[in-house]
């Protein structure tokens, strides 16, 4: 998978704008941010939002060829609205998607890895910008409209963030995940992760269940090397009973609400 799909995959199950770089029939290079609307995955195809970065003028675009787009980046504390029906689709059908994405669970995994990763080395601390005009005073509580000059302040300054982080050397796959193993308080976190999940016990009363296969080959490819001795239906089944646990309040809400209504 590229670059681009991996970034339309965080932008459709984050609610994020995607800054790209499109080639245009023309052979024209246009930027955008766009919002995904809608993916066509028979004819690679985006349906979106679309901001051009020239014009500052929004408009819906119906038919962005995902082969087109040169380049994407991810805009981060962006918002749009997320199409639950699509999400869900992705995650009941994941091989009607391979095209596009091609490991969705292994996707997700990176995902993770790297907002850990930017958690630990991003400070909470920021810089802020002024926009000019805008204060307290200007809010009634519910909404503010924006000038086209505020409205072009804004988008100047998310830009310019983004290119100033894009011109930092990216950290090689390997390298990024071994740095996460270096950071103050991981070993703590696998050694609670060890006992929690990977101090499997024989499971005597067993049952058929069926997962993911893709969430099935991940485990089969791990555990053998994170916990030799650790079985599949060990794990899972650690995995299942913390879920109950730690749930336990909101699981025993909904069934008792449930069985009020039958009765």
């Amino acid at each position: 998978m590229n670059s681009v799909c991996h970034d339309i995959f965080r932008a459709i199950h984050e609610g994020k704008w995607l800054r790209i770089e499109y080639r245009n029939k023309r052979e024209e290079i246009t930027k955008y941010w766009i919002g995904i609307k809608n993916l066509n995955v028979g004819k690679r195809t985006l349906q979106v939002d679309g901001l051009h970065l020239g014009r500052y003028i929004t408009s819906e675009l119906d038919c962005i060829y995902i082969d087109s787009i040169v380049s994407s980046q991810v805009v981060e504390s962006s918002y749009c609205a997320i199409n639950k029906e699509l999400v869900e689709d992705i995650y009941l059908h994941p091989y009607k998607y391979k095209t596009i994405f091609d490991n969705t669970v292994n996707l997700k995994i990176l995902t993770y890895l790297e907002k850990c990763y930017l958690m630990d080395v991003i400070p909470y601390k920021d810089d802020f910008e002024l926009i000019k005009n805008l204060d307290n005073d200007s809010f009634d509580g519910k909404s503010y409209k924006l000038s086209d000059e505020q409205f072009r302040m804004i988008v100047k300054h998310f830009q310019y963030k983004m290119e100033k982080y894009a011109k930092k050397e990216p950290l090689p796959l390997q390298e990024f995940i071994d740095s996460l193993a270096d950071n103050a308080g991981i070993d703590t976190k696998c050694n609670v992760y060890k006992s929690k999940f990977l101090d499997c016990k024989r499971v005597p009363n067993r049952s058929h269940v069926y997962i993911d296969r893709e969430c099935a080959t991940l485990i089969k490819n791990v555990l053998p090397i994170i916990a030799p001795d650790a079985s599949i239906s060990g794990f899972v089944s650690n995995i299942v009973a913390d879920h109950l646990e730690r749930h336990k309040p909101e699981i025993i809400k909904m069934y008792n609400d449930k069985i009020s209504k039958i009765m």
